[in-house]
């Protein structure tokens, strides 16, 4: 390969299998990290067109990856949340926090950005097509870095649960 990717040692998450004749759920290397609990593998061997990947850095051999199947992996990032609080009830301390204060009403902030977006965008948009706009940006976001950030799925929660405040006009 000319201007590698990913180089011996580095970790990756397979996304999809389009080397060789096997589908990703029937790699073996794969199964073997996720069934200990290892989200990602190692890339063992650089190729002239593909990767070599086990789920031991100590291995030489492995499943054959296309540069496209693979993704960096991303270390999880400490847990900065407030001790004892699940995803949805930081979101919902978020929504209905002390954001009005700064903001205003969720519902007429989300009124406010589908008028500006439906003049942008030519056509109508609603308050809660806003609200789902957000938070498939935060799904975006999270899938690129294999959700590491536990702020884009915090947010995703929130902006969903915003949906039920525009609804009630709150």
């Amino acid at each position: 390969m000319e201007n590698p990717k990913y180089k011996v040692g580095d970790k990756v998450v397979p996304v999809v299998k389009t080397a060789g004749v096997i589908s990703l759920d029937q790699c073996e290397f794969w199964e073997n990290a996720r069934s200990k609990g290892q989200n990602y593998l190692y890339v063992v061997e650089v190729r002239t067109t593909s990767y070599i990947c086990n789920d031991s850095d100590k291995k030489t051999s492995g499943n054959i990856y296309n540069e496209t199947d693979l993704m960096p992996y991303v270390e999880p990032v400490a847990d900065t949340t407030p001790q004892g609080k699940t995803v949805l009830e930081e979101a919902q301390s978020l929504i209905y926090g002390d954001r009005e204060q700064d903001y205003g009403k969720t519902s007429d902030n989300f009124a406010d950005i589908a008028q500006g977006w439906s003049v942008l965008f030519k056509t109508t948009v609603t308050p809660e097509q806003v609200a789902l706009a957000m938070a498939w940006l935060k799904i975006c976001r999270a899938n690129k870095d294999n959700c590491a950030k536990r702020d884009s799925y915090v947010d995703c929660a929130g902006y969903i649960g915003c949906i039920e405040k525009i609804k009630l006009g709150i």
